[in-house]
């Protein structure tokens, strides 16, 4: 997981990982080998607590070769 292209967690499948930050806007990406995620802009406010999820769908595994910064999707919860 990078937050603001530095990487915050590595994680596997089915894992998940508590990042504090301040109050303020991040923008999140999953990395996953040579694919990423689109941008993901969040805001976090004091004592917020955002989830973020991260997937590889089954339909995009072509897309890790021909568009690999389409194949993981990313969405807050």
């Amino acid at each position: 997981m990078l937050v603001d292209d530095r990487e915050v967690a590595a994680l596997r499948q089915g894992e998940s990982a508590a990042v504090p930050l301040p109050a303020g806007t991040y923008t999140v990406r999953g990395r996953m080998d040579w694919t990423r995620t689109p941008p993901l802009t969040i805001e976090v406010a004091d004592d917020d607590e955002v989830s973020v999820d991260v997937a590889l769908p089954f339909s995009a595994i072509w897309d890790m070769v021909r568009r690999p910064g389409r194949a993981l999707t990313i969405h807050r919860r």
